[in-house]
């Protein structure tokens, strides 16, 4: 969703179209890549196709205002295109393993609500959040143990990360999705 924001794709179909051009110019640019087929094309314009059916009615229903209109919007979207991502996949999320990064709040939380809903075994990922994951299990009726990775590369439980965590790998051999939403920003100095 974001690079569709980042491009403008939902308010600028043509800006996007020269964005989606560039982006297969440069693919079959390089060498051995001539002929290769540019699928990613028709996937992005799916996506805006899912995103765009999202409008603000539900958001002013609820009373929300401002960039709590922006915000319901953007959290829609993503779950749209989500939703559009397991039919591009071709098969059922039931049963399958989905670990979402940053999902104790917002947008993070509600990807992992509609995956739950969608059949996945849905693992929770926090940075700081513990109090926060643990209660977005609960009120999702979400059955897991969310996985704490702090900054300093070990899980919660000290082992060092390979990927993921133990409580991930015992649930199941392989993860089928990966969501990654997390993100943190660190204040740098300047080299100027």
């Amino acid at each position: 969703m974001s690079l569709l924001e980042d491009v403008d794709a939902l308010r600028n179909g043509e800006r996007f179209e020269e964005f989606l051009a560039a982006c297969e110019a440069d693919a079959r640019g390089r060498t051995g890549l001539e002929r290769h087929p540019y699928a990613q094309a028709e996937k992005l314009r799916r996506a805006r196709a899912a995103a765009a059916t999202v409008t603000a009615a539900p958001a002013l229903a609820r009373g929300l205002r401002g960039p709590q209109i922006a915000a319901e919007m953007h959290r829609l979207r993503c779950i749209e295109v989500a939703r559009l991502e397991g039919e591009i996949m071709g098969n059922s999320s039931t049963g399958r393993v989905a670990l979402v990064t940053g999902a104790a709040h917002r947008i993070g939380a509600a990807i992992a609500r509609e995956l739950h809903r969608a059949g996945c075994r849905v693992l929770i990922h926090y940075r700081s959040s513990a109090a926060g994951a643990q209660q977005h299990c609960c009120a999702s009726s979400i059955p897991c143990a969310p996985i704490a990775v702090p900054p300093c590369g070990r899980t919660c439980a000290g082992e060092r990360r390979s990927g993921t965590s133990g409580a991930s790998r015992g649930a199941r051999p392989g993860l089928d999705l990966l969501v990654n939403n997390a993100s943190a920003f660190y204040a740098t100095r300047s080299a100027t």
